[in-house]
This record gives structure tokens, C-alpha cells and sequence, in this order.
């Protein structure tokens, strides 16, 4: 088996894994990076995990498009996702 070969086993795996992700600890890293406090209903924040729950679950590219995120990428990606609904 070459080299490359293993790499997308092993990425494949790790997407596998990835799909279980834990949406209320994104919503929390959040929260607490902006200091948004920890209330349970944060209408703007819960349409935003909404949103990504959407997009994880339509799988393709709307899904990998979160496979090099980190935490404080999806922390832009909300300030973002605000900005532009305003915008709106």
C-alpha cells in the first residue's frame, strides 16, 4: 500500500469520526469567545448551529467545506454568517 493510500484511509476514518461532531460544544466555544454568556437560547448563535447542522448533513461539498476547520474558524465563520444577515 503506498503512502497516499494510507493518508486517505486514515482521512477517511477521521471524516467518519467527524460526522458525530458535537454542535453544542461549538455553540459554547462560541459563546465564550465572544462572550455571548452561556444562556440556552441565543437566537442568532442557534440559527448559525442550525445552519452548519444543515450543511453536515447535506454531505458533499457543503460538508467538506468544514474539514480544515478549527474552533476559532467557526467563530469567524458565525461573525461572518451574522454580518452578511444584517447586510441582508
Amino acid at each position: 500500500m503506498k503512502k497516499s493510500e494510507l493518508k486517505e484511509i486514515i482521512k477517511a476514518e477521521f471524516l467518519a469520526e467527524a460526522k458525530d461532531i458535537d454542535f453544542g460544544v461549538i455553540k459554547k466555544y462560541i459563546q465564550d469567545e465572544l462572550k455571548r454568556g452561556d444562556s440556552r437560547e441565543d437566537i442568532e448563535l442557534d440559527t448559525y448551529i442550525d445552519s452548519i447542522k444543515r450543511d453536515f448533513d447535506a454531505g458533499g461539498t457543503r460538508r467538506s467545506d468544514y474539514d480544515d476547520y478549527e474552533m476559532d474558524d467557526y467563530v469567524e465563520d458565525f461573525e461572518n454568517y451574522i454580518a452578511d444577515k444584517r447586510d441582508a
